[in-house]
Order: C-alpha cells, then sequence, then structure tokens
C-alpha cells in the first residue's frame, strides 16, 4: 500500500470509533514484528519514533526499510516523526529531512514555551509542512517525562491542557492533530522500571470531555503504558484517535533477552537470541491492537 497520511488515519478512526497505534520501532529489527502483527490483525498502523533514535539508527537506511514495508504492507500505514527529548535549534532540520526522506506526519512541541510562543513556532512548522502535504501533531499542556517514583505519584494540575487554550491553538496554528495532557506520564526507560508495570495514571475524563468539544483536532496520547486499560477504552469513547506505545514492548523486549541469556549462557547467535524478544515485541502490539479496537479496521 502507499503511505498515508496521519489525518486520514485519525478521521477513519475517529468515525469509527477507535484509536490506532503508534508504534516506536525502536531498532531496525522491531519493523518486522510490527508489520507481521498489523497484517495478522488488520489494523491500521502509525510507525513513530524521536529524532535522536532515528538518527543513530540512520535516517536514510531506516526510511527505505520503512518505506518498503509499508508499501508491501497490506494495511494503511503513517510514518510519524514524535517530539525529540527537546525542541531546540536542530529540531527544523530533523522535521525537513524526515520530510525529505518520506515520513507523512511530524510532531512539533513547543509546549514548554508561553501558549503565545508556542502558537507563533507552531504555526511557522504547519505552513511549510502542509506546503509538501505532511500533516502536523502540536501541543498544549505538558506530560511529565522524567517521573521517578511512579506509585502514588499524581500529575499536576498546572501542567495540564486546558480547552480553551487548545481550542485557540489549534485555531491559530492549523495543527491536524493535539497531543493533550490529561493526567498521564511518562518513566523514562533509562530509569528502569518496576514489574509488572504499575498502571497508576489517574485520567481526568472530564476535562478530555471538555477538550474534545472545544476543538475538532485529532488527540493523541502519550504515556500510556501507565494507564489502567479500562481507563484507555474510555479516553477512547471520549475522542482519544491515537495512542503511543513504546515502553511496554521495550521492557519485554529487554526482560525477554536478559531471560534468554540467562538460561543460554554459551549461545552466541544473535537471531536465537532475539527471536523470543522479537515474538514478544509482536504479542505487545496485537495486544494493544486489541485493546484500541483497531483489529480489523484496515481497508
Amino acid at each position: 500500500m502507499a503511505l498515508y497520511s496521519e489525518n486520514e488515519i485519525l478521521t477513519r478512526a475517529e468515525e469509527g470509533k477507535y484509536a490506532v497505534g503508534a508504534f516506536f520501532a525502536l531498532t531496525m529489527d522491531w519493523i518486522k514484528p510490527i508489520f507481521e502483527a498489523a497484517e495478522e490483525e488488520g489494523s491500521p498502523i502509525i510507525i513513530s519514533n524521536t529524532p535522536e533514535l532515528i538518527e543513530r539508527v540512520g535516517l536514510e537506511r531506516y526510511s527505505a526499510a520503512l518505506i518498503a514495508s509499508a508499501q508491501n504492507a497490506r494495511v494503511p500505514v503513517c510514518l510519524h516523526m514524535d517530539h525529540g527529548i527537546t525542541t531546540d535549534e536542530k529540531t527544523l532540520g530533523h522535521i525537513i529531512e524526515c520530510i525529505q526522506n518520506g515520513w507523512t506526519s511530524v510532531m512539533y512541541d513547543a509546549s514548554m514555551n508561553s501558549l503565545d510562543e508556542n502558537i507563533r513556532l507552531t504555526r511557522e512548522i504547519v505552513k511549510m509542512c502542509h506546503a509538501g502535504g505532511v500533516t502536523v501533531l502540536g501541543a498544549v499542556g505538558k506530560v511529565p517525562r522524567d517521573v521517578k517514583k511512579v506509585e502514588g505519584y499524581q500529575v499536576p494540575r498546572a501542567v495540564l491542557t486546558r480547552p480553551e487554550e487548545a481550542k485557540g491553538f489549534v485555531q491559530e496554528t492549523k495543527v491536524d492533530s493535539l497531543a493533550i495532557a490529561i493526567g498521564q506520564f511518562v518513566h523514562p526507560l533509562t530509569f528502569g522500571e518496576s514489574r509488572p508495570v504499575k498502571k497508576t495514571a489517574k485520567i481526568d475524563f472530564e476535562l478530555l470531555e471538555k477538550i474534545r468539544l472545544a476543538t475538532g483536532a485529532h488527540l493523541v496520547l502519550h504515556g500510556g503504558s501507565h494507564i489502567p486499560d479500562e481507563s484507555i477504552k474510555k479516553t477512547i469513547a471520549l475522542g482519544v484517535s491515537e495512542i503511543k506505545v513504546a515502553c511496554l514492548p521495550a521492557i519485554a523486549w529487554v526482560d525477554t533477552i536478559r531471560q534468554y541469556m540467562a538460561e543460554n549462557p554459551h549461545d552466541l547467535m544473535p537471531a536465537n537470541i532475539l527471536e523470543p524478544a522479537l515474538s514478544e515485541i509482536k504479542r505487545i502490539t496485537v495486544e494493544s491492537m486489541r485493546l484500541f479496537k483497531s483489529s480489523g479496521k484496515a481497508w
């Protein structure tokens, strides 16, 4: 299939009352199990990654592998550059390079600035991207990304998305999608993670409803790994159409490799070591698609 815009994929998701996972292919090896899961489930997919990790894998070869996989896939695919660890003077270059290499969607996150500055910066990115047929995800509100102690943590209300600000931001910038902060958070992979992963994020559903009424932009969630499954389902029912998926498969991948090496300390064959870990990537991708109700929604 040809690559699709994030706009078309999410418009169909909203019409069908499901969400589409934005799955992070953190290494080249992850591409195959993610695509296999999508084809077996008959689910549209968004493949995502941060500019820093794309750069480490190698932008040109990574993009070529993803585009070839998408063209051979039997499901709709969007390639989305997510926001980086920081938004700085390098960000515009990352966006241009991804567009030049065939990516169909980018995120520009200037939410750490004042609302006026966020609008000014994002509006310029939207003008450039829309001229090239590329969709843009912006952000209002802040999802904490450095939470060290998950259990008992509650996101401060001061950083959550304000409906009136979301409305003005979308109207002024013309972004296609909006990343919102409604109580979810991110616990970085480099901080380690307790097992099983504690899904303790407290989602403000009333706030989500107000945001949905305030703007027609597609609503996107980061930090889904610590949101309880029932809360995920409710956010979808209230209008969220895209959910990022990165931490849970990464944790399972690492745990499986460690277990295999503990049980097979003398096996030096990379394919043997990676096979069970990549099966876990596929399993979690399938489970996510079923949770998001995107299985069987490919066209």
